[in-house]
């Protein structure tokens, strides 16, 4: 219920181009209201790939970050491990 509300204010804004966030403490991707979503890698622990889990469990992989630049007037993401 929650996503499509938030999909539903995203799709009001035209303007929104990408939806970044890194609280989930990995990298991954998707779409909501057409708009590209990216989370990125915690710079501490990584959250185990887990679609049906209500808890946070840590996975041994790599630190990371991401790096979201504007090149001329385009948006970029860069997902970058840090080993």
């Amino acid at each position: 219920d929650d996503r499509r509300a938030f999909g539903e204010v995203v799709h009001r804004h035209p303007h929104v181009r990408r939806i970044v966030a890194g609280h989930i403490h990995r990298a991954m991707t998707g779409e909501l209201a057409g708009r590209a979503v990216v989370a990125v890698p915690s710079t501490y622990v990584q959250g185990r790939l887990s679609f049906n889990s209500g808890e946070l469990e840590t996975a041994p992989e790599p630190p990371g970050f991401g790096v979201h630049p504007l090149l001329d007037g385009e948006l970029a993401s860069h997902v970058q491990a840090v080993i």
